[in-house]
């Protein structure tokens, strides 16, 4: 048996008589924990029969062992896969520390490209990955990033589109909600702390940065594809819909009079942060429920938005 419980969600994976297995869940994310577990635990990468409900039905097929995966060696810049990588159906991962951690999470890996230098293969890992793998030189890899020093291994991972009503499924939602965030390596923080709190997703809202920038998915730590991210460019119009599915909106001001620490937290909430410079915009201040304020020392006006992010989840969540 496998389950996992955050605060009020779980999610528990038993075998039957029969030897199926059942997922008993009442929250996707506490799903998406052990459902990697199973499969990676399969002798072989053999199929399991997962029975779910019909909400997370859709998301047990992401972390099946696919039967075509290739194997092979990269030795020209215009090989169709290195085209794939300057126009990726997916977002960039470099390193071995990420790109180990999304292989065992079982992140939708489309491909990884590794070098000599690369301790992926001696490691284990290309032999476990769940995508097509191709030894290739850094000469070939630098044809596909600008990082520099040339990352020894480089992957593209496609991010689940997850839908609101699962992610809404159940009795207790906590969503982290961003206004504008400009610096990727502000919103790669952001996400990685929503991750590390226990949020069920980020939504990531407004002209700022994108989540699947380099920046981002680095400073995010492996959340980025494990953590349901989703975005909308007009952030009064998700706002809008999650209202109407009895989320409240919490935001945050230095005018109100409520500590965030006075205030019970919704069942479902949303929590918003805003820009770096300017803070949540007036047309999302208008939409929230609830107003909280952060209590500060004297002596600065504002918390950086990964830290805010943090206290707020901590303390709603907890």
């Amino acid at each position: 048996m496998l389950e996992y419980k955050w605060r009020n969600n779980y999610a528990v994976l038993y075998k039957n008589e029969q030897d199926e297995y059942i997922l008993d869940a009442n929250n996707l994310r506490c799903a998406l924990t052990v459902l990697p577990q199973l499969y990676s635990s399969c002798a072989n990468g053999a199929a399991h029969t997962v029975y779910t409900n019909e909400v997370f039905a859709e998301y047990t097929r992401m972390f099946s062992r696919r039967a075509d995966l290739r194997r092979g060696v990269i030795d020209s810049k215009k090989h169709p896969v290195i085209l794939e990588y300057k126009e990726p159906a997916g977002f960039i991962i470099e390193g071995e520390r990420l790109i180990k951690r999304a292989i065992d999470d079982r992140l939708m890996l489309r491909s990884i490209i590794y070098s000599s230098k690369s301790t992926l293969e001696k490691d284990g890992y290309i032999k476990k990955a769940n995508c097509d793998c191709y030894r290739s030189s850094e000469g070939i890899i630098s044809a596909v990033t600008s990082s520099k020093p040339v990352p020894p291994e480089i992957a593209v991972c496609i991010m689940p589109q997850y839908s609101l009503p699962a992610i809404l499924y159940g009795e207790y939602t906590s969503l982290l909600i961003t206004d504008c965030v400009n610096n990727p390596d502000n919103l790669g923080l952001v996400i990685r702390t929503a991750d590390a709190c226990g949020a069920d997703a980020v939504i990531v809202t407004g002209q700022g940065a994108a989540p699947y920038h380099k920046n981002c998915v680095r400073a995010s730590r492996g959340a980025i594809g494990r953590l349901p991210v989703l975005y909308y460019p007009d952030g009064k119009t998700i706002i809008d819909e999650l209202k109407a599915r009895g989320v409240a909106i919490i935001g945050t001001s230095v005018s109100t009079d409520t500590m965030l620490g006075d205030a019970a937290a919704p069942k479902k909430f949303a929590a918003v942060v805003g820009n770096e410079t300017l803070g949540m915009s007036d047309e999302i201040c208008e939409m929230c429920d609830i107003m909280l304020k952060i209590d500060m020392a004297r002596g600065q006006s504002s918390f950086n938005v990964a830290v805010a992010a943090g206290i707020i989840l901590n303390r709603l969540i907890g």
